[in-house]
């Protein structure tokens, strides 16, 4: 397994040196389609009657051009950071009526409703 590792590193490392390559992915990157499969409806010229006829045909693949983009950018900038939504329902105290444990599951970005009702009015 490390003789593959290495061999594939290497190979990336030597297309890393040629920017141009780089910059080819990108473009195919964004040029990626698939092969759909429908059928084509006609009439036929000679005898007029309509026939239909199963065809292959290339359309943009945006699933996966979204998948690339989302890979060369966490390779480029970084992967973003997880945001937590944080919604508490305070029943009217101010943070100086929350409880230390209150506080500090707010603090955490951890809140949840539940985890703030005490089931009582201050």
């Amino acid at each position: 397994m490390g003789d593959l590792r290495d061999a594939l590193q290497a190979a990336l490392d030597e297309y890393a040196d040629k920017p141009e390559k780089i910059q080819t992915l990108i473009a195919e990157a964004f040029e990626l389609e698939k092969e759909k499969r429908v059928w084509h409806t006609f009439t036929c010229p000679e005898c007029k009657t309509t026939k239909k006829q199963e065809v292959t045909v290339s359309v943009p693949d945006f699933r996966e051009r979204a998948k690339a983009l989302e890979i060369l950018l966490n390779q480029a900038k970084g992967k973003p950071p997880e945001r937590v939504a944080v919604t508490v329902d305070l029943a009217g105290r101010s943070l100086e009526q929350l409880s230390d444990e209150e506080l500090r599951v707010l603090a955490a970005g951890h809140a949840r409703p539940a985890e703030l009702t005490t089931g009582t009015e201050g």
